[in-house]
Formats: C-alpha cells, sequence, structure tokens
C-alpha cells in the first residue's frame, strides 16, 4: 500500500511539472512540441531534442550578446583566483523566518566562513547591493519566477563584486577558504542526459569567481535581456542553458569549466541519506570527503533517530 500510494504521489508530481513546463513551451513552440518538450526530462537519452530546440531559440534571441562576448576575457587579471577573505552571497527572499532545513545550512555557512564576510540576502536588502532594472523584480514575483529572480541577482553580485554564492540549502562541513582559479563550481562525477550537456559540469546553485569573469558578466546581461523580451520561462533552468550559451560561445569560459576540479562530486550524497538511521561512522565519512552537501528545504525530520535529526542536534549545540 505504501509503494502504491509513493508511486501515486510522483506520477502526480511528474504531471504537475508537465503541466507547468508545457504551461510555459507553448509561448514559444507549436502545442505539440511544447508538450513534447515538457515530456523530455523524464524520457532519459530520448529527450534531448528538448536541448538542441531551447538553445537554438536562445542562441537566436541572444545572437548579439553572444558575440559581444564570443572572444571576451576577464579584464581583471591583477589576482587571477578566488581568495580566502572574499564575500560569501546566500539568499531567501522570504527572510527570516527560515524553513529548519534552511536554517541548518545558514547556521553551517556561519560557522564555516572563516575570513570570508557573509552576505545573507532577502527580498529587502539585497538593494543594498545590487539595483536590477525598474519593474524586473515586480515581474518576476508576479509570474512566480522567484529561482529566477535569484539567478539575476546571483549573477549580477558576481559580476559586480565577485565571491562565493552559496545557494540557502548547500550545508557545508568544512571550513571555506578560497581556490586558485578564477572560477569556481561544484562539478558531478557523472552526467543525466536531462540537463543540457548532460548537466556534469557545473552547479548553478554554486559558483564562485573573481570580480570581472566573463561568466557572471554575461549571465547577468543575458537575464535581462531574455526578460525584457519574454513573460515566461522557455525552461525551469534556464539558467543552465544560459551556462551552456557562454560556454559552447567562449573559449575563455569553456576553459576554466573544463579545467575545475572534481574535488565536491557525489554533492547530493548527503541529502539521498538524511532519513536513514542515523550512523556516525558513515555520517562523519560523508561530511569528511567534501566541504559543499547540496539538500533541500522541502525535507521533513521525520524520525527522530535519522542523519537529519541529528545534524540538527548538533547545530542546536553550536
Amino acid at each position: 500500500m505504501n509503494m502504491t500510494i509513493r508511486l501515486f504521489r510522483k506520477l502526480s508530481a511528474i504531471r504537475s511539472k508537465v503541466a507547468y513546463e508545457y504551461g510555459n513551451k507553448k509561448h514559444f513552440f507549436c502545442k505539440p512540441k511544447a508538450f513534447w518538450y515538457a515530456l523530455c526530462p523524464y524520457l532519459k537519452k530520448y529527450g534531448k531534442s528538448r536541448h538542441k530546440a531551447v538553445l537554438a531559440y536562445l542562441g537566436r534571441e541572444e545572437a548579439e550578446l553572444i558575440e559581444k562576448y564570443r572572444n571576451a576575457i576577464c579584464e581583471n587579471k591583477q589576482s587571477a583566483y578566488i581568495s580566502d577573505d572574499c564575500p560569501i552571497w546566500v539568499m531567501w527572499w522570504q527572510g527570516a523566518n527560515y524553513p529548519p532545513i534552511v536554517k541548518l545550512c545558514l547556521d553551517s555557512i556561519s560557522r564555516n566562513k572563516g575570513n570570508h564576510p557573509l552576505h545573507i540576502l532577502d527580498k529587502t536588502n539585497y538593494k543594498e547591493y545590487i539595483t536590477l532594472p525598474n519593474g524586473l523584480e515586480e515581474k518576476l514575483v508576479k509570474n512566480n519566477n522567484l529561482a529566477c529572480l535569484a539567478d539575476v541577482i546571483r549573477f549580477g553580485l558576481l559580476s559586480k563584486y565577485g565571491g562565493i554564492w552559496l545557494d540557502a540549502t548547500i550545508y557545508v562541513s568544512k571550513p571555506i577558504t578560497g581556490w586558485q582559479l578564477p572560477l569556481y563550481s561544484i562539478r558531478h562525477s557523472k552526467g543525466n542526459p536531462r540537463y543540457v550537456l548532460d548537466g556534469w559540469r557545473w552547479s548553478a546553485f554554486m559558483f564562485a569567481c573573481e570580480k570581472g569573469e566573463i561568466l557572471p558578466k554575461f549571465l547577468y546581461e543575458a537575464f535581462l535581456m531574455y526578460f525584457n523580451k519574454n513573460n515566461y520561462l522557455i525552461d525551469y533552468f534556464l539558467v543552465d542553458y544560459l551556462i551552456a550559451i557562454i560556454y559552447l560561445n567562449n573559449h575563455y569560459v569553456r576553459k576554466e569549466i573544463d579545467s575545475l576540479p572534481a574535488d565536491n562530486t557525489d554533492t547530493l550524497e548527503l541529502l539521498m541519506n538524511l532519513s536513514q538511521p542515523y550512523n556516525e561512522t558513515w555520517l562523519q565519512s560523508c561530511l569528511q570527503k567534501r566541504c559543499f552537501h547540496k539538500l533541500d528545504w522541502r525535507v521533513k525530520i521525520g524520525s527522530p533517530d535519522s542523519i537529519l535529526a541529528h545534524l540538527m542536534k548538533i547545530d542546536e549545540q553550536h
């Protein structure tokens, strides 16, 4: 019975996501193609036509910007690395009434921030650091595109100041230092055809860079251009498609991404085991393997003997 309920809930969730994607995609493609592309994320390798179609559309829409950045390189080469005292940027739009997982992650970032100044942003105080074009915030909030709004703010801040962007659902288990690199992101040990370019080269939820890097500059301008022309999302993972666009069209950015170290792979391992019974040996091994662990704010604490419950207890003791 429990398996039947879980299957029903999973199918209901898929149906809802397909309906959402179709509702957006029908504004960019004919209805049969829009429905097919909405199904593509669940068709594994048979769904790659979606990537080709979305990249082609964005390539046309952003053609002028792509040409502007095709041969661009970072102008700030005084320090070609991410320092151990650059700013950390984290955002939770709703403000300080954090869900338990978000509070857990923010506390872990604060404990491990080292010499980095930590900026926890919300819908009010982000304006102290960046000014968006008139009407953009209202447009995205009205259309319930808060994730895209966070993407715009993310790459605007990284372009203007540099630093480290961490999603508010990243648990940090080691001190955060810096990198002897101009650009850093978490790469994965294997790809998944559900995501553009198989999705293993970078993680949009965690980017770090020096000030003036090409990737965040392009992404910020690309988002502004996109939402100046469009009211709907061509794909939920628009940010990854825009990263793919600059990756495919700028040799400098491609070289930077291809040079990223595989030093934080399997970043979802902790998330996948949060509901498991607490095992001290396993947990310590997991936390020592990597610094950054991507979680999900929707996860419930559940059993008091679970790994998540234990992490919550550790957090309360600090």
